[in-house]
């Protein structure tokens, strides 16, 4: 009779609450990773900092939390390498990012890639170059900034190594793809705003024209002088 009873107890150990365990194990990731994003949005909303958008890697393995939030109107970007840590840096200090896939460079963007051997060139998408492989061990992107503390951020998606076509890999391609156009684009901005900067502005140069004829006429330099100082702000413009 016992025996009876364990064994029915056993049965229904194995039928009710092995399921209910493994259900809540698997649910496990998602619910960390949601509650990662919210203590994230927390934190954006208590730095004032508007997301326009974000892009995240989903798998969760133990505190695996990689991202990228942009702030366009504020020229911020903020990247998550874990779940705690998250930094808040202007698109100024952006200066480019490498796709590494093992110990090879297989993507990337801006003056970073410059040296480097890109399959594809740069700016190409992730995953085209990796059809023959079968497995990947690691995988991170690499965002260089402009700063001699940190000159690099590194967001790594895999801790493990999985098949090309697990969901693992693909998540960490469209991720990749994901912060390399991200990049792409701040360092066009950055590219853009440096060359405005540097643009001389006519206004000031026929100011600085005005000023020489008065001293000119008023006597204060000679025409050797005049003619010198013509010259130079005419090469200027």
């Amino acid at each position: 009779m016992i025996t009876i009873i364990i064994a029915t107890l056993a049965f229904l150990f194995f039928c009710i609450y092995v399921p209910f365990l493994i259900g809540s194990t698997a649910d496990e990731p998602e619910k960390i990773f949601n509650l990662s994003k919210e203590l994230l949005s927390s934190y954006l909303e208590s730095q004032n900092f508007h997301s326009d958008a974000e892009y995240y890697c989903s798998q969760i393995i133990r505190d695996l939390f990689v991202g990228i939030a942009i702030d366009d109107s504020q020229k911020l970007i903020c990247i998550s390498t874990s779940k705690d840590q998250h930094d808040i840096i202007p698109f100024s200090e952006i200066i480019g990012c490498e796709i590494k896939e093992d110990s090879s460079i297989i993507g990337g963007v801006g003056r970073a890639v410059v040296g480097g051997v890109i399959a594809g060139g740069a700016g190409a998408i992730v995953g085209a170059n990796t059809a023959k492989k079968k497995s990947v061990r690691s995988f991170q992107v690499i965002i260089y900034r402009e700063n001699i503390k940190c000159p690099q951020i590194i967001l790594s998606t895999l801790k493990f190594s999985a098949k090309t076509n697990d969901d693992r890999y693909l998540d960490s391609v469209k991720f990749a793809n994901n912060v390399n156009a991200s990049i792409k684009v701040i360092v066009s901005q950055n590219s853009s705003s440096a060359k405005s900067n540097n643009i001389k502005n006519p206004t000031d140069s026929k100011s600085r024209l005005i000023d020489l004829q008065c001293l000119k006429d008023a006597g204060l330099i000679n025409n050797d002088e005049y003619d010198q100082k013509r010259e130079e702000v005419l090469k200027s413009i």
